[in-house]
C-alpha cells in the first residue's frame, strides 16, 4: 500500500463523498487543533482526519455513485409523472428572484449498491450502503453504509428530519472506525510539496454531530446551531515509505468538542439548482480548550456566491471565500516542549516539523483549509492549512433541460430534473495572518458532468488539474456550498 501512496502522487487522485451533511459547522473544527501534550502528534494528523471526517467518511456515497449512479442514468425508465413546478413570488422585492418551484423537495428517491473501493492514502476493500430521500412524502433523507478491507467501520446519518414543518429541522451524523491510515500534510502553508507527507495510522475514531436550522421565506433565510464531538486513537505515524517514524499505541486518545452558529441568505431562484441571484453564508465556530496545552480559538467564515443567467439555460458562477481564526487563549509555545511530547526519539526532523506545526497552530489557531471536495479540487484533503485562508473561483454551468425524466432501477430511483456540463477555474491561498495572504497560491482548472435530481440531490463528478496532478471528485453537492 505504501508503495502506491507515492506513486499516485503527482498523478490522478480520486476523492469521494456524498449526501447533503451540516459540514460546514464541523469541517473547520478539525482542520487542527494544535495542541501540545502527549497529543501533539495526534493533533497535527487531526488537521487531515478530525473535521473532514464528516467529508472522507461521507465518501460512501460517493463511492455508491461511481459504481451504480451514473451508469443507472442511462436505464431510467419512465413510471412516474414529472415533478411539479411551483413559482414562489416575492411580491413588491424586485430585486429578489422568484423561486421557480416549491423548495421542500418531497420527490422519493433512494440507490443502494455493494462496490469496491480504493482511496488514495487509504487502501482498498468493499463498501456496502445507500440512502433514501424524502421519506413518506417529506424531506427527510436517511443513509447508512458499511465499510472492510483497508478501513473497517460504519456510518450513518439522517437529514433534514422536520421537529416544526418546513421551520425548524434537525440533521445528525455518526460514524466510528476501526482502522484505517491516512496521508498527512502536516506543512502548514502554501510551500510544500506533493511528496512532503507523513501517513498517519488510525485504530480507532468516532464522530457524532447534530445541526438544527431554523428557516423562514421559502429557505431564503436561514439560522443554525451545531455541536459535534471527536475522539481518535492514533496507532503509528510513517514516512511517505512507510518507514515508522514513531509508534502512538501508547498515547491517550485525542478528544474534541466543538460548537458553531450562523446564518444564510439566499436570494436566488433555486434553494437546490440556483441560476440566478447571490447567496451569503457567515458562521462562526467555536473551539474550547481542548487539554492544558491547547489553544482557545474561535473561526468566521464568510461566503459569497453570485448566479449570473447566461442564454436561456446556462450560469456563470462566481465564488469569493474567506476564513479567519482568531486565537482568545493561546496554547502551549515551547517549541522544545513540544517536541519533547512528539512521541519521536532523538528529535528526529519529522517530529521537528510537527512540533513547529503544533507551535504555530497554537498560535495563530486553524482556519478552514483548502484542497478536496469542494475549493482547490485538484488537490487532496485538506491540503492547505493555516491561520487565515482566502479563495476564489469561477465556474460556467451549461445546462441541458428536457422535461423531467423519472429514473426507476432496482438500485436507484429518483427524477432526472436537468443534466449540466461544467468548466472552471479555481485560486486559493492560505497563511497565518490575514495580511499575509496572496504571498503564495495555488490554482487549477478543470470540467465536471451533473445531474439534477427530483429528490433534492445533485449528483456531482469533477475533474481538476493543478501543479501537483490531477484530481477526480464524485459526490453529491454543488462545490462552494455551506452543505
Amino acid at each position: 500500500m505504501f508503495g502506491e501512496e507515492v506513486e499516485n502522487q503527482g498523478k490522478t487522485r480520486i476523492q469521494v463523498t456524498g449526501v447533503r451533511m451540516p459540514c460546514q459547522d464541523c469541517n473547520p473544527g478539525g482542520e487542527g487543533k494544535g495542541k501540545g501534550g502527549a497529543d501533539s502528534m495526534m493533533d497535527n494528523g487531526n488537521k487531515t482526519l478530525e473535521g473532514n471526517d464528516m467529508k472522507t467518511i461521507g465518501g460512501i456515497w460517493g463511492l455508491l455513485l461511481a459504481v451504480g449512479l451514473f451508469p443507472a442514468l442511462a436505464w431510467g425508465q419512465e413510471t412516474e409523472p414529472p415533478v411539479e413546478q411551483v413559482s414562489a413570488p416575492t411580491g413588491d422585492l424586485t430585486w429578489v428572484p422568484d423561486r421557480r418551484r416549491n423548495q421542500f423537495y418531497r420527490q422519493f428517491g433512494y440507490f443502494a449498491v455493494p462496490a469496491p473501493y480504493n482511496i488514495e492514502g487509504v487502501g482498498g476493500g468493499v463498501v456496502v450502503g445507500g440512502s433514501v430521500s424524502n421519506i413518506a412524502d417529506s424531506t427527510t433523507d436517511v443513509a447508512l453504509a458499511g465499510f472492510t478491507g483497508a478501513m473497517t467501520g460504519w456510518a450513518a446519518m439522517v437529514t433534514e428530519y422536520h421537529i416544526v414543518e418546513e421551520r425548524l429541522l434537525l440533521d445528525v451524523i455518526g460514524n466510528r472506525w476501526n482502522r484505517l491510515t491516512v496521508n498527512v500534510y502536516p506543512d502548514r502553508g502554501m510551500a510544500s510539496g506533493a511528496k512532503d507527507y507523513q501517513i498517519a495510522g488510525v485504530r480507532e475514531m468516532d464522530f457524532t454531530g447534530a445541526r438544527t436550522t431554523l428557516t423562514f421565506w421559502e429557505r431564503r433565510l436561514e439560522f443554525f446551531l451545531s455541536y459535534s464531538t471527536f475522539q481518535m486513537s492514533m496507532s503509528k505515524m510513517m514516512d511517505n515509505q512507510g518507514v515508522l517514524i514513531a509508534d502512538l499505541t501508547g498515547t491517550p486518545p485525542h478528544k474534541s468538542i466543538s460548537g458553531a452558529m450562523g446564518l444564510f441568505a439566499d436570494f436566488t431562484d433555486d434553494y437546490q439548482d440556483p441560476r440566478k441571484g447571490f447567496r451569503f453564508f457567515l458562521g462562526n465556530y467555536h473551539h474550547p480548550r481542548q487539554n492544558p496545552d491547547a489553544p482557545v480559538f474561535y473561526i468566521v467564515d464568510a461566503n459569497l456566491t453570485g448566479y449570473v443567467s447566461v442564454g436561456e439555460q446556462s450560469t456563470w458562477v462566481v465564488n469569493l471565500f474567506q476564513s479567519q481564526a482568531n486565537v482568545i487563549s493561546l496554547g502551549l509555545t515551547d517549541l522544545a516542549a513540544l517536541a519533547n511530547q512528539t512521541g519521536c526519539p532523538g528529535q528526529q526532523p519529522a517530529c521537528m516539523g510537527l512540533a513547529n506545526n503544533t507551535l504555530l497552530a497554537n498560535q495563530h489557531g486553524t482556519a478552514t483549509s483548502l484542497g478536496g471536495l469542494s475549493r482547490l479540487r485538484a488537490y487532496p484533503i485538506n491540503r492547505f492549512n493555516g491561520g487565515a485562508t482566502a479563495f476564489a473561483g469561477t465556474e460556467l454551468r451549461f445546462n441541458f433541460s428536457g422535461d423531467p425524466e423519472p429514473i426507476d432501477i432496482f438500485i436507484m430511483k429518483d427524477v432526472k430534473m436537468a443534466l449540466q456540463w461544467a468548466l472552471f477555474c479555481e485560486t486559493g491561498s492560505v497563511a497565518e495572518t490575514a495580511d499575509r495572504l496572496w504571498k503564495r497560491s495555488r490554482t487549477d482548472c478543470g470540467t465536471g458532468v451533473r445531474m439534477v435530481g427530483g429528490s433534492g440531490l445533485v449528483y456531482r463528478m469533477d475533474y481538476a488539474v493543478g501543479d501537483e496532478g490531477g484530481g477526480l471528485v464524485m459526490l453529491v453537492g454543488y462545490p462552494w456550498e455551506n452543505l
